[in-house]
């Protein structure tokens, strides 16, 4: 569970905990540890600190791979960044993520997509989303038939003034 900059020697930090959390995590959701290797201890540490560490979606068991997928996916890969600067700045950052995700709302971890965030924003309000589409489907069926009414009049106008003047 050691983080890089530990292996290195250099001297702990806040970064170096979530980087320890985010492991403990990655563990309990997949039940295995990632960089578990048949190798030797220098071939484990070297993995560490080759920083590659395996999605927690793609490194799972297939049952758990969809549920796993996605925010949980960049939640764990930003607390397990090589660089402790990428990193949460502290464990409280890295459950607010977490908490985030329980909620559904947008992580930290994948902030910027604009699509994501839409997603986000349907899965808690689904109901308040689809009322909303069914006035505005409503209100567009309205505008047409009255455009379609409004071309229609118009059409009976014309043939009913130009009658007239053939009298």
């Amino acid at each position: 569970y050691s983080a890089p900059e530990q292996l290195l020697g250099e001297a702990p930090s806040t970064a170096t905990d979530v980087y320890q959390l985010g492991m403990l995590l990655y563990v309990l959701l997949t039940g295995r540890h990632p960089l578990t290797l048949d190798g030797s201890r220098a071939e484990r540490v070297k993995a560490a600190l080759d920083g590659h560490v395996p999605r927690t979606s793609e490194f799972a068991d297939p049952p758990l791979r969809r549920a796993l997928r996605g925010d949980l996916d960049a939640i764990l890969a930003m607390a397990m960044r090589r660089d402790p600067q990428e990193r949460y700045a502290t464990a409280a950052a890295l459950q607010e993520d977490l908490v985030r995700y329980l909620r559904q709302e947008p992580v930290y971890a994948r902030r910027g997509a604009a699509l994501y965030i839409a997603r986000k924003f349907v899965a808690r309000h689904r109901g308040s989303v689809a009322a909303g589409a069914i006035v505005l489907l409503t209100l567009l069926i309205a505008m047409i038939a009255t455009r379609v009414q409004l071309t229609e009049s118009d059409r009976k106008s014309t043939r009913l003034n130009s009658s007239h003047i053939t009298i």
